[in-house]
């Protein structure tokens, strides 16, 4: 009996060895191609701990979105994007701010009562609205399209429900129109799906990807790429950034991002990114240190 199990042995080594072989894929090509009608959700969850003056502030973002593909365009792929959620939290020495559109809609009274109020309101304003977004195979924004509408929407939901005199909706307007405009949105969208090196890849390939993010303030993101594995139709990705932020108010900031992504091979849509990101340098002659964590989650309906 003995004997016959240890001539077993090299058989279910060599079955298990073609197990291996078979979900492990050699390459896969990478590029963004998701299938028209396909729908996806993704989840975005940031901390941000920052260090300024000597004095800390922490906030914990969380917004929920869901992509609608379409049709395509040649070879770009035209999807609708609509806002499910928005929270934050901020805790800063001059104050705390709270708003998540999943909470009861702030009223005209409470803002008044409490002006903070008023970004959970904003919130709730864009909760449902939707714009459309054209990205091509590398994972590049090439044409932004119905944000008149959101900054519209925004705008007539405050100044009606707060009866805002025309001194003030000059301001709304321009507030909503900083936040919702086609730089903003590119720069949100690369964020997550710019990375693709539109080719075949194995593990081990490598690829190098350029970003300027002018939103906010201009930030130069350099990012190498690693095929870690190709298991079956899930690719895994390790990419490292160098990051670059000159502050308009006077300051330099430089440091590095470390990433994980892993990605469907066959549609090339994202299925779930962490990363970790670590700045440093001075803002107005003070030091400065910001440590951002964050996640995103995809599944497909």
């Amino acid at each position: 009996m003995r004997k016959r199990l240890s001539c077993c042995w090299p058989c279910l080594l060599s079955l298990l060895s073609v197990f291996l072989t078979g979900c492990m894929s050699k390459s896969a090509d990478l590029r963004f191609l998701p299938e028209t009608g396909g729908i996806y959700q993704y989840i975005f969850e940031y901390t941000v701990d920052q260090q300024y003056m000597d004095q800390p502030m922490k906030s914990n973002l969380k917004a929920t979105f869901t992509l609608f593909v379409t049709g395509g365009e040649g070879a770009d792929k035209v999807l609708k994007a609509k806002y499910d959620r928005f929270a934050i939290d901020m805790q800063s020495p001059s104050g705390n701010l709270s708003a998540d559109t999943d909470q009861a809609v702030p009223g005209a009274e409470a803002i008044r009562a409490d002006p903070s109020k008023m970004i959970g309101r904003l919130f709730h304003a864009i909760k449902g609205q939707a714009f459309t977004i054209r990205i091509n195979q590398l994972g590049q924004v090439t044409a932004v399209g119905g944000l008149d509408s959101i900054v519209d929407h925004i705008t007539g939901t405050i100044i009606t429900e707060l009866s805002l005199p025309a001194s003030q909706q000059e301001g709304i307007r321009n507030t909503a129109a900083a936040q919702f405009n086609e730089s903003s949105i590119r720069d949100m969208v690369q964020q997550a799906f710019y990375f693709y090196p539109g080719r075949s890849v194995k593990a081990g390939d490598r690829w190098t990807r350029n970003m300027l993010q002018q939103h906010g303030y201009p930030l130069s993101v350099t990012t190498d790429y690693t095929v870690r594995s190709i298991v079956r139709d899930l690719v895994t990705l390790d990419a490292i950034s160098r990051l670059e932020a000159n502050l308009e108010q006077g300051g330099l900031l430089t440091g590095e991002q470390h990433s994980v992504l892993e990605v469907d091979a066959k549609t090339g849509m994202l299925k779930s990114t962490a990363a970790e990101q670590k700045l440093k340098g001075e803002l107005n002659g003070f030091p400065m240190e910001m440590v951002t964590k964050g996640t995103i989650t995809g599944r497909k309906f």
